[in-house]
């Protein structure tokens, strides 16, 4: 049996068509925690320190939002937010450091330099001063790499990489 002409390029077109529908496809699929998109958006998880406001800086990307915030301790909305409160942001994000948030998680946790600190043994009670705020100190209050005593001592020596109570059950 021949092969027609217009069989072949009638097979040659659907060929074309199917190649060319799933390459538009791509190969990305739905984003999960650290996952990488294959265009020029990433997709994923961001978790560190508000550095700014005009939407939320996070590790340097500006995350648009729509101003909304889930947390286990009443911080609800984007404007209740402080420079150094610990964020986890989901969304997607270019190189140009410009992001589209669609979940932000508050926790418990502050991060940055140490202003300032007392503490009192006795009462097991004191307070840190840092990035403008000032944290109550209990004895459920956990730290790792110092004491209270030690922080007291010489606050200015330490920048915190996170201070969290206990008792707080904002874990993720």
């Amino acid at each position: 049996m021949k092969r027609n002409g217009l069989s072949k390029a009638i097979k040659l077109v659907l060929v074309g068509t199917l190649a060319s529908g799933l390459a538009a496809c791509g190969g990305g699929g739905s984003g999960s925690s650290g996952s990488v998109s294959t265009g020029a958006n990433a997709e994923g998880t961001s978790v560190g320190a508000v550095t700014g406001f005009g939407s939320v800086y996070v590790n340097g990307t500006r995350f648009a939002t729509d101003g909304s915030v889930t947390s286990d301790d009443g911080i609800e909305r984007e404007d209740q937010l402080e420079k150094g409160m610990v964020l986890k942001v989901k969304g997607s994000w270019d190189s140009r450091g410009q992001g589209q948030a669609s979940d932000i998680r508050y926790d418990d946790t502050l991060r940055g330099p140490l202003t300032g600190a007392s503490w009192d043994s006795v009462a097991a009670a004191g307070e840190l001063q840092l990035l403008g705020q000032t944290v109550a100190l209990t004895n459920q209050t956990v730290f790792r790499g110092a004491t209270p005593d030690t922080l007291a001592a010489n606050p200015t020596g330490y920048r915190l990489p996170g201070a969290r109570e206990r008792l707080a059950t904002g874990r993720w």
